[in-house]
């Protein structure tokens, strides 16, 4: 049985219309007007927050990715300075290993012994060859 009553929607200016129940305010009965506008209200407030929603998720993505690329960054930029300080070191090396290789391609063995076996310089030349 329909209700004729006033809309419980305080901007209603009707006094006697048909009254239905508002299904997201189970406790409001509105005119027909109203419940299209409570309707159309929700289903608008529910595909705003499913974009907030999105929205949220994509800046949490970005934030994501950009912690990302600044930790590789670091990293990368770490590695750059380790290799950067290995190869000083590599040329550090090159130089201090140059000057005996330049003068003799082949490694040179020394014989040792006791000094006190070696009485003079030319018995010491004749032992080392």
């Amino acid at each position: 049985m329909p209700n004729f009553c006033p809309c419980s929607e305080r901007s209603c200016t009707e006094t006697a219309v048909h009254l239905v129940d508002c299904a997201h305010h189970r406790t409001k009965l509105v005119c027909l007007r109203h419940l299209l506008e409570h309707d159309r209200l929700i289903n608008y407030n529910q595909q705003y927050l499913d974009k907030l929603h999105k929205f949220k998720k994509c800046q949490q993505l970005t934030q994501n990715i950009t912690n990302l690329f600044e930790n590789d960054s670091l990293n990368i930029e770490q590695h750059r300075l380790m290799l950067e300080k290995l190869k000083q070191n590599i040329e550090k090396e090159k130089q201090i290993n140059q000057y005996p290789t330049e003068s003799s391609p082949f490694t040179e063995q020394v014989k040792t012994e006791p000094i006190d076996e070696i009485s003079t310089i030319d018995e010491l030349r004749r032992n080392i060859c």
